[in-house]
């Protein structure tokens, strides 16, 4: 709950300093009708640890754009960069905000200022990527030969990806687990790969990604009708709630239809605006960085759960958008 709230708070700093204190209001009403927000609060799990390794980064990087000290935006960098290949190692999606970052630099800053924020982020980035890697290895704490006997290579998720509606096969899992190494679960993974695409056709993976689509974002609860199923360390309020939130969950599906609609509208915006990039533009990439990823991903509607303060903030960019169309047309 602390992570969360702690998102939250960051998501709304962000929003204040970017669009000032009516849109941040609106982010925090938007929010308090979000209730996964709620309902995972007993759920401690990578979803909702790595939400703060997601609004966290955006917030420097606002109080970076409006630095004119070199130091100052040089720490500010850092400290994103750490940040994010901190997140990174929480829950990997959060790699599509750094590339969203990149994006924007490209188009949003001088040569100068693009230069400087991407030695800034990306150095630190790499080197605490390195530095935790090699701290896992030199303690232990993973043993190589137990690694290379019973890890899941990238491969396999992908493999995954290409069935049913996308999410986790246990029939799947079951197969690669009983091969013997690594090795062996890739190359079986791969061949399982060109197979279903080649059993889907061009028309087949279409229909399949649009099916994953839906399976993924048409669920509102973010997956928390089942994860409040699973055998609680300690029985609470909200962990009961798995055999009585019906309510809950269909209107949340509503909302999160409202919250597409919103977002949709906001890319609407984007596209019809005569102001260039702006911040939306960067919330925009990163969602679309998500979504592409997870339809290559196996996937499931909680691994939305760390970007829904981006989603929200689009939302009330698409909103505040909309009820300016309305006032100027009378």
């Amino acid at each position: 709950l602390a992570v969360i709230d702690a998102a939250i708070l960051f998501a709304l700093l962000f929003c204040r300093r970017v669009w000032g204190n009516g849109r941040a209001l609106l982010l925090l009403l938007l929010c308090l009708l979000f209730t996964p927000y709620i309902l995972y609060a007993p759920i401690f799990y990578t979803d909702s640890m790595s939400m703060l390794f997601v609004t966290l980064p955006l917030y420097l990087l606002s109080l970076y754009k409006g630095q004119e000290k070199p130091w100052a935006r040089l720490g500010l960098g850092a400290a994103t960069g750490v940040l994010l290949a901190f997140g990174t190692k929480v829950k990997g999606s959060v790699t599509v905000l750094l590339v969203a970052l990149v994006l924007y630099a490209l188009f949003n800053l001088s040569w100068k200022r693009l230069l400087g924020l991407l030695l800034a982020v990306l150095i630190p980035f790499g080197a605490f990527t390195v530095f935790f890697d090699w701290q896992v290895r030199s303690r232990g704490i993973i043993d190589p030969a137990s690694a290379y006997q019973h890890q899941f290579p990238t491969e396999y998720w992908l493999y995954m990806g290409l069935q049913g509606d996308g999410g986790f096969s246990k029939d799947d899992f079951d197969y690669m687990y009983g091969l013997e190494d690594v090795d062996q679960r890739r190359e079986a993974a791969r061949a399982g790969i060109a197979q279903r695409l080649r059993e889907y056709g061009l028309a087949g993976v279409a229909e399949h990604l649009t099916k994953k689509a839906t399976y993924t974002f048409g669920d509102g609860t973010c997956f928390i009708w089942v994860q409040l199923r699973r055998q609680p360390l300690y029985e609470g309020r909200i962990g009961r709630l798995s055999q009585e939130a019906q309510p809950f969950y269909r209107a949340q599906d509503a909302y999160q239809a409202l919250l597409l609609v919103c977002i949709l509208l906001a890319l609407v915006k984007g596209l019809l605006s005569a102001e260039g990039l702006d911040w939306a533009a960067l919330l925009a990439v990163s969602l679309f960085g998500l979504a592409l990823f997870l339809m290559m991903w196996e996937t499931r509607s909680r691994y939305l759960l760390n970007f829904t303060p981006v989603m929200l903030l689009l939302m009330g960019d698409g909103l505040s958008w909309a009820a300016g169309f309305l006032d100027r047309r009378g």
